[in-house]
């Protein structure tokens, strides 16, 4: 069997970017109704299930300690002592440690399906990690390059970040392969039905049982 898109050697014939339509070019990418603001107020900081579950998974990734390996041979690798990218994660900015760049980030991929830090350089390396808001975030597409910049917009201060200064981790969504999909998406009607069985509940004890009245 032959497939139309395989060549074993020379240059490749075919890129998704390359298909993109041309209405989509230099467009915003990110075409989901979901908000992160919106299930941190009605996810996390609303049910007791959420928070314990992304709050155990949270604790569990920031125990972890990164280290950065060396290749020496093949099969043995070394680990390197004090590397910039060790020193980094562990003090993504001055006033963050890598407890809080963890829990950032695996906050914002299960509420929201998007982690999204800013690259800080300096002296020609990346000296900062900042986390940014998923909902104040573009992405805009390109049919060569994949991806063709970033755009921060958020109450007045809008500014564009070119692609190379974005890491942008995220749950893959088949349907959109350039913005992600958050697994509380999923689960969004069960936890909505919890929270408003636990309302109930707290006006009929508030009430003593009763009825407000029947007709």
């Amino acid at each position: 069997m032959k497939f139309p898109f395989y060549k074993p050697k020379g240059k490749k014939q075919f890129r998704f970017s390359e298909v993109l339509p041309s209405w989509r070019e230099n467009q915003d990418a990110k075409f989901n109704e979901w908000e992160t603001e919106r299930a941190i107020k009605h996810g996390l900081k609303a049910s007791t299930y959420v928070y314990a579950c992304i709050n155990a998974i949270a604790r569990a990734v920031s125990s972890v300690p990164w280290y950065v390996y060396e290749q020496k041979k093949v099969g043995e690798w070394e680990v390197v002592q004090n590397h910039p990218l060790e020193k980094l994660i562990d003090k993504p900015t001055p006033f963050h440690s890598r407890k809080d760049l963890m829990t950032g980030m695996v906050q914002h991929l299960y509420l929201g399906g998007n982690s999204i830090f800013s690259k800080v350089r300096g002296g020609g390396t990346i000296t900062e990690l900042w986390q940014l808001p998923p909902d104040a975030i573009k992405v805009f597409a390109s049919r060569q390059n994949y991806i063709s910049h970033y755009e921060y917009n958020k109450e007045g201060v809008k500014r564009r970040i070119e692609q190379k200064d974005i890491l942008h981790n995220k749950f893959l969504d088949p349907s959109n392969p350039y913005w992600g999909i958050s697994p509380l998406q999923a689960g969004a009607r069960l936890v909505d039905s919890d929270i408003e069985a636990v309302k109930f509940q707290k006006v009929s004890l508030q009430n003593r049982a009763i009825t407000d009245g029947i007709f």
